[in-house]
């Protein structure tokens, strides 16, 4: 069960988050085989100083 850690400027709306996620997570299912269902994704966001 792969995990993805995801990190984003502070601010981006929810439904922009969500589809981030969904590509990745689609990716992972696709690319590294990883069965369908096993979703363990990490949105964090930052502050732009904080994200160089």
């Amino acid at each position: 069960m792969p995990i993805a850690r995801i990190d984003l400027i502070h601010g981006k709306p929810p439904e922009y988050r969500a589809a981030v996620a969904d590509i990745v997570y689609r990716g992972i299912v696709d690319v590294l085989k990883s069965p369908d269902g096993d979703r363990f994704v990490v949105v964090g966001e930052h502050t732009a100083d904080n994200l160089i």
